[in-house]
């Protein structure tokens, strides 16, 4: 009977030692998410990799806001390059006389007084740029997603 109460004791501690299960449930999702991110290229399952990555919630929302940024740039390349084999006259890298001195237009309202610059080139380059951006953006995000696993680790240790 001693014997019995002294591992019921012993387990209880046990349990009480690793915190509310809540708290613990939600960490340990946290973790199955992140490492799923870090084995990933989705770009989905990298965004919900990232909102866990912050103790704060501006943090989350600032390396979230970061990431969705970043792919809506290699979306715009991308739809640039579609968008000229579509309405090649009316898409392009334009240069400008006045204010900035390029400017990437997709929407038919070339600049007055301007010079298309690439011609069809854009279509390659664009996809090229987006190829690349994406690759850039993806790798960052793996990278925070890496280091906050570190700093995870160090904490608990």
């Amino acid at each position: 009977m001693g014997l019995e109460l002294a591992e019921t004791s012993g387990v209880e501690e046990a349990l009480s030692s690793l915190g509310d299960p809540a708290d613990l449930a939600r960490k340990y999702r946290a973790e199955g998410q992140i490492a799923r991110a870090e084995c990933s290229s989705s770009p989905l399952v990298i965004l919900q990799g990232l909102r866990h990555t912050s103790h704060s919630w501006s943090g989350r929302v600032a390396i979230t806001a970061l990431y969705i940024f970043g792919w809506a740039v290699v979306v715009t390349l991308w739809r640039a390059a579609l968008d000229k084999l579509f309405t090649p006259s009316q898409v392009g890298l334009w240069s400008k006389p006045e204010g900035w001195p390029l400017a990437l237009v997709s929407d038919g309202r070339a600049p007055a007084g301007g010079h298309e610059l690439l011609g069809w080139w854009l279509v390659p380059l664009m996809i090229v740029a987006g190829f690349i951006l994406r690759y850039l953006v993806d790798r960052a995000a793996l990278r925070w997603l890496r280091r906050y696993r570190e700093s995870q680790a160090h904490q608990t240790a």
